[in-house]
């Protein structure tokens, strides 16, 4: 089976058959690559508010939210659990950090 292939925007679509309307995208995926975008920033920024002994444990967190859905849930979990947990002992500074990763769990459904 072969279709017509176009780029609208950006996008490359393949077409199948006459009198198609629309286009799906996922959404989901953009959500959740929104979502790591952000923690990954705010992690970043909490790195110099917090004692040098905890900065390993957001490094490591860093380097598993720039892997995206590629990880385990349960380790993506587990880092966003540390953060949080890290981001908590620094009061006011912590809680746009706690949001994002709010954000994160959700777009994952963690």
């Amino acid at each position: 089976m072969t279709g017509d292939s176009y780029n609208y925007g950006g996008e490359h679509v393949t077409q199948y058959g006459s009198g198609n309307i629309g286009m799906i995208k996922n959404g989901e995926a953009s959500a959740q690559g929104a979502a790591l975008h952000e923690a990954i920033g705010q992690v970043q920024a909490l790195r110099g508010h917090v004692r040098p002994g905890q900065r390993p444990i957001l490094d490591k967190a860093i380097g598993t939210l720039e892997s995206g859905g590629t990880v385990e849930r349960r380790t993506l979990c587990r880092s966003l659990e540390d953060v949080a947990r890290i981001a908590a002992t620094v009061g006011q500074i912590g809680a746009p950090v706690i949001d994002s990763i709010r954000r994160v769990m959700m777009a994952f459904g963690l």
